[in-house]
């Protein structure tokens, strides 16, 4: 390869990489799967309400009966940036909490083969 034709093809390298990265929802395939369930235990047996998010991917509202469970399931990416936050929300209370339901930064330092988490709420 001549010495022209090698910055090219480290540039176009990179733009591959980059738009893999933003484009795949479901992040890198090769990273394991991750999952997060919550359990709704509400001490008044009501329906908890949960509205997660990330940076790209809005999963919608489902209300969780009592003692039963929601969970997500994905990769995530290859840059250890994946967040996924949740808004909570009873009939009681009626206010939102939210929560950082998963955070591939603090889980990689806190427990670095862990991919499954379960919150009771």
């Amino acid at each position: 390869m001549s010495s022209s034709t090698t910055p090219l093809m480290l540039v176009i390298a990179c733009l591959l990489f980059l738009t893999f990265e933003t484009t795949k929802v479901r992040g890198w395939y090769f990273q394991p799967k991750t999952h997060v369930s919550m359990t709704n235990s509400l001490p008044n047996k009501s329906d908890l309400t949960v509205h997660c998010k990330s940076k790209d991917n809005d999963l919608g509202t489902h209300v969780i009966p009592f003692n039963k469970s929601y969970e997500i399931v994905f990769h995530p990416n290859l840059l250890d940036t994946t967040l996924f936050y949740c808004n909570f929300r009873w009939p009681k209370n009626n206010s939102d909490h939210f929560f950082d339901i998963y955070d591939k930064l603090t889980t990689k330092t806190c427990k670095p083969n862990n991919s499954n988490k379960h919150y009771k709420i």
